[in-house]
């Protein structure tokens, strides 16, 4: 994992001199050559090199010079630390004269009250991180101090008391004099981690040590290869901006970049809101995904090819991901044949999760391993979700791991998603992504929590203005449907779910959701909207003991198939009834498992989608006979 990460470093020329470390300053005080206030810089667009001596900043009496809280250098707030950066200045003015003009400015009252209403001005707080300019230029940018600095950083930081000698570089694998502490990464506050950082390797307790070795030297690791180690992770989890899922922020990178007509699938894969600020904490009781054409489909989601042939945007996006998945697929094709050599898939993928806690960086998951193998596992996981649209017209979008998640909460209503994940979903959520990596089952659990959010959303439709009856919510039966067929490959003779509507289906769970989505679809052609039917009343029995519901359904059935309008469509619908009865082989399931209940799911789903679908509709309305 750290080799990985150091050569992650190295490769995007993030590695970091020892003594040096990318920082973010709030803004830059700007001087003339004679140390005069010229007003206020905003920040730069990215991380800048800076000047650090570590762990030792963290103590009363030193602190990081040219680039620190501004406190400390435009206060009486921390003396001895203002000391220690005015000494600092003043032992490097041998190599960078402009030095000397700062150490004027900060020991010139009327400056440093000037300074700091001007930076109060800009909102810029005292406990914010500002830089220093003279002449236009940023002082931690000149290049004529740093070695200097390296040496004078080395002495401040002393070495280990009992590892003086060189020793075995965990990392680069070279002679080094281990690191006697390890620098902190920000980054993971939002999943446990500390403000001012946390640290991958600590060795701060008793029980971390061994062998009588203190600090580092428990795992030596030269202070350069730690360096790059961070400044990796910084990248990754702020730069990168890593997604936070399940209590863990989610980082993935490459031995070698991706070509630009390459999709990233990791990055789909773990982009948990498809880029949509804000929705991670929404409601997941007004979070839907609604069948095209019901009137609640969010914008843009299922959008179809417009009446003049152009595609919308939806479906524009739709045919880039399809052409890059293609590419993909060929050149998966052309690696499994042999014929392309060098092909970009010779590649390796690196996945990290972590998570904060005291201070310490907490690895919840790592795996590494082929490009292609990769590729492989991510095509099988999007056909495993493949399932029509609720309209019966196509098939539905792959759904982000953030849409996943939010059908296996709990039923209810308020709280912030990202903290009730984290507290519901933190065992359950990497083992989920773990099995997509590998093309393993996913766990029971899963698709228990799905029908538990199917019957909660489909229950809590009595009332509703819409004419149809409600269906199985999209995104929880496209992971049943995926679950079903991992549990299928696993198990002798199991018959893989398909997208659609499949009659030939073997199984009798199947079909009778089937035939529950028929009753349903029966009584609302006849009664319309009646508040509490045989969906609310019916369906969380029938989809768990069939044997028992479905029969006094049926019953009901002949007299709404008496009341519609239509004789003709009346016929059509005891047609279909009579097709699923075919596969219906008396005696019915007494009770449905886990399993069963699944299918049923599914069955009702994808017969509603069959009953949506336009053709059908108008076929069966115009029907004589």
């Amino acid at each position: 994992m750290l080799e990985g990460l150091y050569a992650y470093a190295v490769a995007h020329e993030l590695a970091a001199r020892p003594g040096f470390k990318p920082k973010t300053p709030k803004a830059y005080v700007c001087l003339g050559q004679k140390g005069e206030l010229l007003g206020v810089d905003l920040p730069p667009a990215e991380p800048v090199l800076c000047p650090d001596i570590g762990s030792a900043a963290q103590g009363p009496t030193k602190c990081n010079p040219l680039v620190e809280k501004a406190l400390i250098s435009l206060s009486s707030e921390k003396p001895q630390k203002r000391e220690f950066f005015l000494q600092t200045l003043a032992e490097g003015e041998a190599y960078e004269p402009r030095f000397a003009v700062l150490r004027t400015a900060l020991t010139t009252p009327e400056t440093v009250e000037a300074i700091n209403a001007a930076l109060t001005e800009k909102k810029v707080k005292p406990g914010d991180i500002i830089g220093y300019k003279v002449d236009g230029d940023p002082l931690e940018g000149l290049d004529s101090w740093q070695g200097w600095w390296r040496e004078y950083a080395a002495a401040q930081k002393g070495t280990p008391a009992k590892a003086a000698g060189r020793q075995r570089c965990l990392i680069t694998g070279e002679l080094a004099v281990p690191a006697a502490t390890v620098p902190k990464v920000p980054g993971l506050r939002a999943v446990g981690g500390h403000s001012s950082g946390d640290a991958v390797l600590c060795f701060d307790k008793d029980s971390f040590c061994s062998y009588g070795r203190t600090q580092g030297a428990n795992a030596p690791v030269s202070e350069e290869a730690i360096t790059a180690v961070n400044a990796a992770l910084n990248d990754l989890l702020n730069r990168q901006k890593a997604p936070a899922l399940a209590g863990a922020r989610w980082l993935h990178w490459y031995k070698s970049p991706l070509p630009q007509e390459m999709c990233d699938d990791l990055a789909d894969l773990f982009d948990a809101w498809g880029g949509d600020v804000g929705r991670g904490e929404e409601d997941p009781a007004t979070e839907t995904d609604a069948p095209a054409g019901s009137g609640e489909l969010p914008a843009g989601l299922f959008d179809l090819p417009s009446a003049d042939g152009c595609p919308t945007p939806a479906s524009a996006d739709l045919l880039a991901e399809t052409e890059a998945r293609r590419q993909a697929n060929a050149l998966l094709h052309g690696v499994h044949t042999g014929s392309s050599p060098g092909s970009p898939l010779d590649n390796e993928y690196y996945i990290l999760a972590l998570s904060g806690a005291g201070g310490r960086m907490m690895v919840r998951a790592w795996q590494q391993g082929s490009f292609a193998q990769l590729q492989s596992a991510l095509n099988a996981w999007w056909e495993d979700l493949a399932l029509v649209s609720a309209d019966g017209r196509s098939l539905l979008r792959r759904p982000r791991l953030g849409r996943i998640s939010i059908r296996l909460l709990k039923p209810q209503s308020g709280g912030a998603l990202s903290e009730r994940m984290a507290k519901e979903l933190a065992a359950l959520e990497p083992q989920i992504i773990l099995a997509i990596l590998n093309g393993g089952p996913l766990p029971d659990q899963a698709a228990a929590k799905a029908l538990q959010t199917i019957r909660s959303r489909m229950l809590g439709s009595e009332g509703t203005d819409e004419k149809r009856e409600s269906i199985p919510d999209a995104v929880a039966c496209q992971l049943l449907k995926a679950w079903l067929r991992r549990k299928n490959t696993t198990t002798k003779g199991g018959c893989p779910m398909q997208p659609t509507l499949n009659p030939e289906y073997p199984s009798a769970a199947y079909h009778c959701g089937r035939m529950m989505a028929v009753y349903a679809a029966i009584q609302a052609r006849a009664l319309g909207n009646v508040g509490a039917g045989v969906l609310q009343r019916y369906y969380t029995s029938a989809s768990t003991t069939p044997a028992l519901v479905l029969g006094r359904l049926s019953s009901l059935c002949q007299h709404h198939l008496a009341k519609l309008d239509n004789p003709g469509l009346a016929r059509w619908y005891e047609g279909l009834l009579g097709e699923i009865s075919q596969n219906l082989t008396p005696p019915l399931p007494v009770t449905l498992d886990l399993r069963g209940q699944s299918e049923f799911a599914l069955g009702y789903y994808q017969q509603r989608a069959a009953l949506n679908a336009p053709r059908k509709a108008a076929d069966a309305e115009n029907s004589d006979a």
